[in-house]
C-alpha cells in the first residue's frame, strides 16, 4: 500500500434494487465540478427540500446540470470501468437520486460547509425513503 491510499476516501456500499453496488471517490480532477454542483445544492433548506424533494435538481442551470452528469457518470467509471459506457448512462438515469446521494457521500471533503451538504442529502434520502414506502 502507498503512502497515500491508506489516506485516501473509502469506497461505499449502496443497495439498488437489492444488490449492493460500490462507489469509489473521485480524484482531484473532479475538484471543481463538485464544488460548483455542491454550491447550488447549499441554496435550499430543508423545509424547502422536505416541501419538494427534487426542487434542487429541477432548479439546476444547463450547466450545472451537465456538471452533475459528468460527475456521476465518471463515479460509475471508476467504480465499474468493465461495465460499458452505454450501460453506464442508462445505469445512471435509472438510478440518479441514489447515484446522486452516493457522489456526494464518497467524495467527503470534511469542513463545515459538508456538514450542512451532508444534512442535505439525509434529507432527501428521508424524503425518498418516505416515497419509496407510500407508493
Amino acid at each position: 500500500m502507498s503512502k497515500f491510499t491508506k489516506h485516501l476516501g473509502k469506497p461505499i456500499k449502496k443497495i439498488i434494487d437489492g444488490e449492493e453496488f460500490e462507489f469509489k471517490p473521485l480524484n482531484i480532477d473532479s475538484l471543481q465540478d463538485f464544488l460548483l454542483v455542491m454550491g447550488s445544492f447549499g441554496k435550499y433548506t430543508e423545509k424547502e427540500l422536505q416541501d419538494n424533494p427534487t426542487k434542487a435538481v429541477e432548479s439546476l442551470d444547463e450547466k450545472t446540470s451537465d456538471k452533475l452528469k459528468r460527475l456521476i457518470t465518471e463515479t460509475l467509471k471508476v467504480s465499474y470501468p468493465e461495465e460499458n459506457e452505454e450501460d453506464r448512462k442508462a445505469f445512471a438515469l435509472k438510478h440518479f437520486m441514489v447515484l446522486m446521494e452516493a457522489l456526494f457521500e464518497v467524495n467527503d471533503f470534511g469542513g463545515s460547509s459538508n456538514i450542512e451538504m451532508k444534512k442535505k442529502i439525509e434529507e432527501i434520502k428521508r424524503i425518498r425513503n418516505e416515497q419509496t414506502t407510500s407508493d
